[in-house]
């Protein structure tokens, strides 16, 4: 890696690839961008160095090989800020992941209203059925009088269809909270890192 310092505090302000093209002659200019008050008088570049496990700009140096963390306060708060950043990349990832999963299963957001108002009519008609058999086992009405009002075997068969479906949708929606929740309770890279290879995420 290449890294901009100053000369002579020896604090890190840029870091970048090997072959990256930097000029430091009047003002810092890496291809398109220029960025002032850095030059040859006040800074230097470095090149072949091994880049830190994490890197912020401002609060590291580097000198003789050795990285060091001169600004502890601004460190702790460029990496929190850089740990809640990709936490909430991934989490974004997930429920995205997780909503291919539901359509793939349930179809799109107009299909999934379909199927719940279906599910949902089967429902009451099972329940009023329920109460039909009970009054004419009570003598209350007679079976060919209710007959056209029961739930047929094909009907109770789409509502157990419907029902299996949407507890699939339960189980990938609690899936990936659970997933987000964990991812959320990390508190080092490190961990956030580990934790996304154990969940395959």
């Amino acid at each position: 890696m290449k890294i901009v310092r100053d000369v002579n505090l020896k604090i890190v302000f840029y870091i970048f690839k090997n072959n990256t093209n930097i000029e430091l002659e009047n003002n810092m200019k890496v291809s398109q961008l220029r960025i002032p008050d850095i030059n040859s008088r006040t800074h230097e570049v470095v090149e072949n160095v091994e880049a830190p496990p994490h890197f912020f700009g401002a609060c590291m140096s580097y000198e003789n090989g050795k990285w060091s963390i001169e600004n502890q306060k601004l460190y702790d708060i460029m990496y929190q800020k850089h740990l809640q950043e990709i936490i909430e990349k991934r989490c974004k990832q997930i429920e995205k992941t997780t909503q291919a999963s539901i359509v793939d299963t349930v179809g799109d957001d107009i299909h999934q209203r379909n199927l719940t108002a279906k599910a949902v009519q089967l429902a009451r008609k099972e329940t009023k059925t329920s109460k039909l058999e009970k009054d004419v086992e009570d003598g209350i009405k007679t079976l060919e009088e209710v007959t056209p009002l029961l739930i047929t075997e094909d009907e109770v068969a789409q509502l157990d269809y419907l029902e299996g479906l949407f507890n699939t949708v339960e189980i990938l929606r609690i899936e990936g909270n659970t997933k987000e929740i964990q991812i959320q309770a990390c508190t080092t890279i490190e961990e956030f890192e580990a934790k996304c290879l154990e969940l395959g995420v």
